[in-house]
């Protein structure tokens, strides 16, 4: 048995597909691989700016929360003080400063503030105030 098959007839179909997705670029599959250079720096300079807004937002929150903590601690200090005055009917005087609350445990301990910096006590404080 012989088929009868006219010249070329196979040829024609991969010819046209050949033809065709030469023509549009769009078709053609596995000729470019990977990222350009301007697609790789648009990535890049997209991924910049968003850093530079993230970091512009959070430094000040971080300063803020530095002087938070530290207008927290003054308050704590000042509890102290003021218990120390209760127990012993004078605050504590500038030579004894801030240790007297820790030797008489009104304090667990005595930390710098945020920015790495003992707290400083005066006793009598400025414009008739008992401490500063």
């Amino acid at each position: 048995m012989t088929t009868s098959r006219h010249p070329g007839e196979g040829r024609d179909l991969i010819e046209t597909r050949r033809d065709f997705s030469s023509r549009d670029p769009g078709l053609r599959r596995g000729d470019e691989d990977g990222f350009t250079l301007v697609e790789l720096m648009v990535v890049l300079v997209i991924i910049a700016l968003l850093a530079t807004i993230v970091i512009i937002n959070v430094m000040p929150a971080a300063e803020h929360a530095k002087v938070t903590t530290a207008q927290a601690s003054v308050r704590t200090l000042e509890q102290a003080i003021d218990m120390y005055y209760l127990d012993n009917r004078h605050y504590p005087t500038t030579q004894e400063g801030l240790q007297a609350l820790l030797a008489g445990r009104y304090l667990r301990r005595l930390e710098s503030d945020p920015w790495g910096h003992p707290f400083r006590y005066k006793s009598p404080g400025e414009g008739g105030r008992p401490y500063e």
